[in-house]
């Protein structure tokens, strides 16, 4: 049996194992999503609240998030649906690889952590870029996109895979991109052309365009993977309590907000003014 094959099997058990757990995180959650912790560092409070008011009519995605899903399917309505083990099979069996929402698991400190990142390029069964594509009027990348990424990066490492070269990179494409979609599909490509080219495997940190595109490049490190990991397992452990963001122009643009004791704390009484306390 190849080493790819018992992998495999290793990985199939850990989906049982957190498929069997029981809901002993908040919300009576059995497990975590990856997309769950990076919205819990842009605002714990945010993150508390909309997961108590997800089934509820108050509930509704902004247009950011709309923008973004519909541009997430366009980039991804060419590829062919594979099983687990044609995945591997072709991870392990091909020079150049990309996948495109790759299953991740992990587990840390008993909580299961379930994960697609957008892309994930392989040379020879080994790592090498995540990529994370990002529709936003935003130039450059949040502090949970870092997380998102960062905690990728662990889970491949747990699911076997060496990471001691792996990088991972934001492309953020304003949204009116969608409507060229075929354009921002040819620039993880692209990327690793000058990546190589420019030798940037020697910096940690690195940030090239293409036509107004940012592509923001990181080194995977993991020591900052467990560290966020501890820090957000200490809310879902019920260890802490929420903590609001302190930055008064993510609490402008919450969804969330008119349920946030804090946002409504932080106004004056005629509701127009903000400040920080």
């Amino acid at each position: 049996m190849g080493d790819w094959k018992t992998k495999l099997i290793k990985f199939q058990t850990l989906l049982d194992d957190i498929g069997k757990s029981r809901g002993n995180l908040k919300f009576d959650k059995s497990f975590l999503a990856v997309h769950e912790l990076a919205d819990q560092t842009f605002c714990e409070k945010a993150a508390e609240l909309t997961q108590a008011l997800a089934t509820t009519e108050d509930f509704q995605p902004t247009e950011q998030q709309l923008v973004g899903k519909m541009s997430h399917e366009k980039l991804t309505e060419d590829g062919v649906p594979i099983s687990f083990l044609n995945i591997w099979k072709e991870i392990y069996e091909r020079k150049n690889c990309y996948v495109h929402e790759m299953l991740l698991a992990a587990n840390y400190q008993g909580v299961g952590i379930l994960g697609k990142p957008d892309l994930v390029y392989f040379e020879s069964a080994v790592p090498r870029f995540i990529f994370e594509f990002k529709f936003s009027k935003h130039y450059k990348p949040f502090a949970n996109y870092h997380v998102q990424a960062q905690v990728y990066g662990y889970q491949l490492n747990q699911m076997g895979f060496d990471t001691t070269d792996l990088f991972y990179a934001f492309i953020i494409a304003k949204p009116r991109w969608k409507n060229n979609i075929e354009f921002v599909k040819l620039i993880p490509k692209r990327t690793m052309e000058r990546f190589h080219k420019d030798k940037l495997y020697e910096l940690d940190q690195s940030m090239m365009t293409f036509n107004n595109i940012g592509v923001y490049i990181n080194k995977f490190i993991p020591e900052k993977a467990i560290k966020e990991l501890d820090f957000c397992l200490g809310y879902w452990l019920d260890k802490r309590k929420a903590i609001p963001t302190q930055n008064k122009n993510k609490c402008r643009s919450c969804k969330v907000k008119k349920h946030c004791k804090f946002y409504l704390m932080r106004q004056d009484w005629k509701g127009r003014k903000f400040y920080d306390r």
